[in-house]
């Protein structure tokens, strides 16, 4: 028989999308609140400081340099595992 998830009691099904608390759980994990130079926001204030002052030229190219180095490194463990 298949194991029921998830094992720990405490931490929410990662395949539940109607729950409220399991998305919340999980949302935290997605990749662009992982990844460097993603720009966050908390109130329609703040967007409207950051979209006005953000150099975004700027933020690109250290999104690309982080991209690029991202991937060299998955595709090299890649390889390792193959």
């Amino acid at each position: 028989m298949a194991q029921k998830f998830p094992v720990d009691p405490l931490i929410p099904d990662p395949n539940n999308d109607v729950d409220r608390n399991a998305f919340l759980h999980w949302i935290k994990f997605s990749d662009f609140y992982q990844w460097p130079h993603i720009l966050q926001f908390s109130s329609w204030k703040e967007l409207s400081d950051i979209v006005d002052t953000t150099e975004w030229k700027s933020v690109s190219e250290k999104m690309k340099v982080f991209h690029a180095q991202h991937l060299a490194d998955t595709r090299k463990r890649w390889a390792d595992l193959i």
